[in-house]
């Protein structure tokens, strides 16, 4: 399965992971499961210096490229798109493609960047794993990469190691990009962007959906389209195979990955039912800006924008604590939370009504590195859709207390003012919930003596 690009290139390595990932279904017609297949085609591979792919290119043309060049004047008529511009193209062996991932992710992120981001999803319980953040992400692209389409250095990586006769599909994915980009810019998605990770990743279901519904249409022909699109969803739907290591990911990571082909190819399907492939090339010059608006059709025609939400340090940790890192998580990111520690439905029906979000990680004031000895603690505050006696935001407490007991057992409630439930989870820190009108506040691992003064001054700000 994986053929395109994770997307947003590490965005979070998760978050992101739509953007390094890739993920292209097998054919329906020739497997019966998702395959795996390549990696991060759009962002992973913005690396190298730019007389690289001319090297790559000079000498005897490569039979895989000979393909490539074939395929691409065949995909050009399948999507719809003139190319604009000769596709360069090289091969790449594993190596050389995951040297340059890691690279391109060291230009892309500063620093400790990774670190913090990794400690933000920890503390929130977001990543309930004890594996590492970044070397889990890294070492799943290790076991999917088999090539990609940078859209910065407008290139396509070919993977040296597998034959023409397995290439097909996958070529057909990556090209698809190329020609994407040509006229569309896809690259605008794909750069990290702190906090940003669940706009990024709403744009690239539908880099991903359209991709792999032109590989549906490569494989199976045009005339059938629709219900072949919707085989092959019916394959992507709750889809866990593809390699062990994605069987076994934390389930915020797999399910980041799968979501932008899986929920892509079927945004992508019911455009082309309805206006062929100018509905497509609409969805692409206006991509949906949250995953609210990829998982309801009705936000997403309405065009409802996400509500702004921002997290300031609050003056009761200023002298203790500053803000190391931010992102926005989105509807997908509530539910995934949520989904590792309750059950499926009542996290879906939580996260249903969300409306915007900020979490925030705290760190000791002067933190110049995140380490996993960093004490640090996080804000969320997560905008609920308004509502008659605010039931959305009631509905996401109550599952958030049903967290908090199911991720602290053995930890003693706290009184905190203006918190709706509240454990210790140490001998100077707590944890909780608190709310007030459409908005959610969840602090964790946050001082016990300062707490009431957080919840009160968090709040005062929210929408």
């Amino acid at each position: 399965m994986f053929g395109g690009s994770e997307k947003t290139l590490m965005k979070n390595v998760l978050f992101c992971a739509a953007a390094l990932c890739s993920c292209a279904p097998s054919m329906p017609s020739a497997r019966t499961r998702v395959q795996p297949a390549l990696v991060a085609a759009e962002d992973v591979a913005q690396v190298g210096a730019p007389d690289a792919a001319a090297a790559i290119d000079a000498g005897p043309r490569d039979p895989l490229l000979a393909l490539a060049d074939e395929i691409t004047e065949r995909m050009t008529r399948v999507r719809q798109l003139p190319l604009r511009a000769p596709i360069s193209s090289g091969t790449l062996s594993r190596a050389e493609i995951l040297a340059r991932l890691r690279t391109r992710v060291g230009e892309e992120y500063r620093a400790d960047e990774l670190d913090r981001e990794g400690a933000l999803y920890r503390v929130t319980g977001l990543w309930n794993d004890r594996r590492d953040y970044a070397e889990t992400s890294f070492a799943l692209l290790e076991e999917q990469v088999a090539g990609f389409y940078d859209p910065t250095r407008k290139h396509l990586f070919v993977a040296s190691w597998l034959s023409p006769f397995t290439q097909g599909p996958t070529l057909a994915h990556e090209i698809t990009h190329a020609l994407q980009d040509q006229h569309f810019d896809i690259a605008r998605f794909t750069r990290h962007e702190r906090g940003a990770g669940d706009r990024q990743l709403s744009a690239m279901t539908v880099v991903e959906g359209d991709a792999t519904l032109a590989t549906v249409a490569f494989s199976g022909g045009r005339s059938m389209l629709v219900a072949q699109g919707r085989v092959a969803l019916q394959q992507l739907q709750g889809a866990v195979g593809g390699g062990e290591r994605l069987s076994s990911a934390p389930l915020v990571l797999r399910e980041t990955l799968i979501f932008p082909y899986r929920e892509g190819l079927r945004l992508c399907v019911d455009a082309y039912e309805s206006g062929g492939w100018s509905a497509v090339d609409a969805l692409l010059r206006e991509p949906p800006a949250s995953t609210e608006q990829v998982l309801h059709a009705d936000k997403l025609a309405s065009r409802e924008a996400p509500v702004a939400v921002s997290v300031e340090l609050p003056t009761a940790l200023a002298g203790t604590h500053e803000l190391g890192y931010f992102e926005t998580f989105g509807e997908l990111g509530v539910q995934l939370w949520l989904r590792t520690w309750l059950s499926e439905d009542v996290a879906v029906d939580a996260a249903a009504g969300w409306g915007g979000d900020r979490a925030a990680l705290l760190v000791p004031r002067g933190t110049t590195a995140v380490t996993a000895q960093t004490r640090v603690g996080s804000l969320w505050l997560i905008a609920m859709d308004s509502s008659p006696f605010e039931r959305e935001a009631l509905a996401l407490e109550r599952a958030v207390v049903g967290y908090l007991r199911q991720r602290y057992p053995r930890a003693r409630r706290a009184r905190v003012a203006g918190a709706t439930h509240a454990l210790r989870v140490s001998e100077t820190e707590v944890s909780l919930v608190a709310s007030r009108g459409r908005s959610v506040l969840i602090a964790e691992g946050i001082p016990a003596a300062s707490a009431a003064d957080v919840v009160r001054e968090a709040l005062s700000r929210a929408p």
